[in-house]
């Protein structure tokens, strides 16, 4: 979704040459306007910004003209003429009114000491503007925010934080399940939230086993949830492994699950056309910047990804520095392309046909679900969906044991999973598979323990 605020937010401060010539000039600005909106950044006529203006009926299909200076909005693209109160022709995009027959603007080349963009006052004696015709179309899109999650937020309750979605993770491989999993979608279901829920895929595993093992986990999940397939483990077979894991897993739900992987590490490195026939959408990850990022704002991400397989992105994963308000510590936040009704259609096959564009208008149901019985609009908290369990292996010891390592694991957990996340944060690319495979099998063993009272144990037991 493209608006006047989140171009000043994504430019401010910059300073861009576009054309090579004389250094960043207020035209350069323009082009880049261009640019952004995609379409090429046309010729003026006299080289002189005012061009624009009086060059204006070459864009006549793209953009609106603006002749009173008492009728301009944000976003309008304002145009001086030589003489005016810039003393040469000048083009800058409008922002707001200020007092005594000036405005404010934002563009480059406006301050002496600084030609990046920026914004100024200026007299409003201009020759016109420039309105462009998709901003309220642009406008209108509809897009949501949200986290994805696992055991490393294990402490986070959903009730605490602004989200509209939240995607947690379900299982590891063909022997990790996380514990954690079913709480965080039991709170999003009690709150009317979009919740989804992914598998980490490990491609040294025969991928019809890993489909298998995360459908046998999550079955109650298909046709409610958003599934996720995150693919984050270069292997010369990746495209074929995903290929064959996704095909098992659309035969066995009739749902298509999305993609999630990295922009450049994955996304660009392989050809994905194979996966991309399935019509699973795709989520990708990409950080502009390492700093902290608080609340759900992308002005310092600069750019969107742009795929090389897919034809667009539904959702970006633009951080894993991120705060929230109700929340101390890092979190992955996201932006999905579109409204609930089309999170909706990627969730359960039956609203719709395969989804083609990230925004579009949504469709009555015109079959029934894979399972054949009705679906609610939203899931019902008075059907809960079956939790995912812990491995069962905690339950072949005696109560006094489980008592004492429950104890131990109390305090080891948290003192656990916040080294191995930092240590993570620091070495991520030096961690062999097998030391991630021992690390978390032990903090699932640990949340296994967690998972129950005494009694529910004795009960697990068979006891009374």
């Amino acid at each position: 979704m493209k608006t006047p605020q989140l171009f000043i937010s994504l430019y401010k401060g910059k300073t861009i040459d576009y054309d090579g010539v004389y250094s960043s000039q207020c035209v350069d600005a323009y082009k880049v306007f261009c640019k952004w909106i995609k379409i090429t950044p046309y010729a003026t006529g006299n080289n002189y910004a005012c061009g624009y203006w009086y060059g204006r009926e070459a864009v006549k299909d793209i953009f609106n003209f603006i002749y009173s200076p008492t009728e301009l909005k944000k976003g309008d693209w304002c145009i001086w003429d030589f003489g005016s109160s810039c003393s040469s022709s000048h083009i800058a995009m409008f922002v707001d009114y200020a007092e005594d027959g000036y405005g404010y603007f934002f563009g480059q080349n406006q301050k002496q000491d600084f030609k990046g963009f920026c914004t100024v006052k200026i007299k409003l004696d201009i020759l016109g503007a420039l309105r462009w015709k998709n901003w309220d179309k642009e406008e209108k899109k509809e897009y949501m925010n949200g986290i994805d999650i696992s055991n490393w937020q294990y402490d986070l309750n959903l009730n605490n934080i602004d989200y509209d979605f939240v995607i947690a993770k379900s299982t590891e491989g063909i022997g990790w399940v996380d514990s954690t999993c079913d709480r965080f979608i039991q709170q999003a279901i009690a709150q009317n939230k979009k919740w989804g829920f992914y598998h980490f895929a490990r491609p040294e595993n025969d991928p019809i086993a890993e489909a298998m093992f995360w459908y046998e986990n999550t079955k109650n999940y298909f046709g409610k949830g958003l599934p996720v397939l995150d693919v984050e483990i270069q292997n010369p077979n990746i495209v074929s492994w995903c290929y064959k894991f996704l095909s098992k897993i659309i035969d066995l739900t009739g749902v298509k699950p999305i993609v999630y992987m990295s922009e450049q590490s994955m996304e660009w490195r392989y050809d994905w056309s194979a996966v991309v026939s399935l019509d699973c959408g795709l989520w990708l990850a990409a950080y502009r910047t390492e700093e902290v990022i608080n609340g759900y704002n992308i002005s310092n991400t600069w750019n969107l990804p742009t795929p090389r397989s897919w034809k667009f992105i539904c959702m970006w994963q633009y951080t894993s520095n991120g705060r929230l308000a109700g929340y101390n510590k890092r979190l992955d936040l996201d932006i999905f392309y579109g409204d609930a009704s089309i999170w909706d259609k990627y969730c359960r096959p039956s609203l719709a046909e395969p989804v083609t564009e990230p925004i579009e208008t949504p469709q009555e149901p015109t079959q029934k679900p894979i399972d054949d019985k009705p679906i609610e609009e939203k899931p019902s908290q008075n059907v809960p969906i079956e939790p995912v369990k812990p491995n069962d292996s905690i339950f072949n010891m005696p109560n006094w044991l489980y008592d004492l390592l429950k104890f131990i694991a109390s305090i080891l957990l948290p003192l656990l999973t916040t080294l191995y996340v930092a240590l993570a944060d620091t070495w991520k690319w030096q961690f062999t598979k097998e030391v991630v495979a021992s690390v978390t099998a032990f903090i699932t063993f640990l949340n296994g323990l967690l998972a129950y009272s005494s009694i529910e144990y004795t009960k697990k037991r068979g006891g009374k």
